[in-house]
């Protein structure tokens, strides 16, 4: 928040287990909403298929209750638009992978004609969802899920980020004409991280004179 930032995105994975106290956790995240707007997709340890199955929630329904009482805008194969700085921005958010519910052209049919013309930012767990993806119209996609890696290697990298495509674990990254932007985030699992500190990032989208 010290950043000032005119939007704030958040790329899922609220939790990695019950939430105790689903109240408390809202009116932390309420100082986000309160400073921007802020949107949001679903992670894998949000709920669903592929949580169940690790004893977290079966449906990403207290996560989602958690977000909106926090006045968060959920994105699940979804967009919505925000007018920055006199610059019109679309946010696509795009529902979990590994929860088998991910459904892009559901996502980018909603977009209206207008949305031709202005820049659009797709919110996605998992970073290997680009290549699904792929055929529509985007200019960044954001994402998280990998930690970073959490145990990176010099010259190696992080051999064991839970994505099939290893050269985009962290950091922003030029493919195929567009943009990917991967968080490090704030979590891990197992309380372990080497050579990969925590992080938030902070992007200026610049406006060019063709765009």
């Amino acid at each position: 928040l010290a950043q000032q930032p005119d939007v704030v995105c958040i790329t899922g994975d609220f939790t990695s287990t019950y939430i105790s106290n689903e109240r408390e956790y809202s009116r932390i995240l309420r100082k986000l909403s309160d400073a921007a707007p802020v949107f949001a997709c679903l992670g894998n340890h949000d709920g669903g298929k592929w949580a169940i199955r690790r004893g977290v929630y079966a449906t990403p329904e207290p996560v989602r209750n958690v977000l909106n009482n926090a006045g968060i805008t959920v994105l699940e194969n979804a967009h919505n638009s925000k007018i920055i700085n006199d610059n019109q921005l679309f946010f696509i958010g795009l529902s979990d992978w590994w929860a088998n519910e991910i459904n892009p052209p559901k996502a980018f049919a909603q977009l209206t004609p207008e949305s031709h013309s202005a820049p659009k930012i797709v919110l996605s767990h998992n970073p290997d969802t680009k290549t699904h993806i792929q055929p529509f119209e985007w200019d960044l996609l954001l994402c998280g899920h990998t930690h970073g890696g959490q145990i990176r290697f010099p010259l190696i990298g992080a051999p064991f980020a839970p994505v099939r495509d290893k050269r985009f674990v962290e950091g922003l990254h030029r493919w195929e004409n567009r943009w990917l932007h991967i968080i490090r985030g704030i979590g891990n699992v197992r309380g372990i991280r080497i050579n990969c500190r925590p992080e938030i990032s902070h992007l200026s989208l610049i406006p060019t004179p063709n765009s």
